[in-house]
């Protein structure tokens, strides 16, 4: 399916972009040898110039998001990173580092994740913003204007410097 669809976006001359789980999902996260042949034989099946969105929405220096950027830029793929501008049930306020209990870390993830992309010299970045259970859509742009700030420079401000501009920005 996705190769008919990848097909068909190259056809109208668009550059077919995918997220890479279920592929990785595949090959067994790259656990064996064999895991990397599987997974070089199910990328082979997409056009040539498909883009593999490597996601995390955590923070990004676990040996798992580093071995498949190392496996993408040793095997010729092309890969982008994806960040999340919110990914949690906060109703009011988006969430932050303070917020580790929850799983989510919010600014420190999406810094760390576009740090890493900048060392593995990552070409693309998107930033995602999934979370329809916000009834508040401003929720969002903290998260988006980091993504933004630091895949421009991933050694800007500090999350503490980031944190204060944009309130000050944001509410006088």
């Amino acid at each position: 399916w996705f190769k008919r669809v990848c097909e068909f976006i190259e056809a109208n001359g668009r550059i077919p972009i995918l997220w890479d789980d279920m592929t990785l999902k595949a090959a067994n996260r790259l656990r064996n040898k064999e895991s990397g042949q599987i997974l070089k034989k199910a990328i082979s099946e997409f056009p040539p110039n498909t883009i593999f969105m490597r996601w995390n929405y955590t923070m990004a220096r676990d040996s798992g998001t580093i071995r498949i950027l190392d496996w993408y830029r040793d095997n010729g793929v092309k890969a982008w990173v994806a960040t999340s501008a919110q990914s949690g049930p906060a109703l009011l306020f988006p969430f932050d580092e303070r917020d580790r209990g929850n799983g989510n870390l919010g600014l420190a993830a999406i810094q760390s994740f576009i740090k890493l992309a900048a060392e593995q010299s990552i070409d693309g970045m998107l930033c995602t913003a999934w979370d329809p259970r916000a009834p508040h859509y401003e929720t969002f742009w903290r998260g988006r204007i980091a993504s933004a700030e630091y895949s421009w420079n991933p050694d800007a401000r500090t999350l503490e410097e980031y944190d204060i501009a944009y309130l000050q920005r944001e509410y006088g």
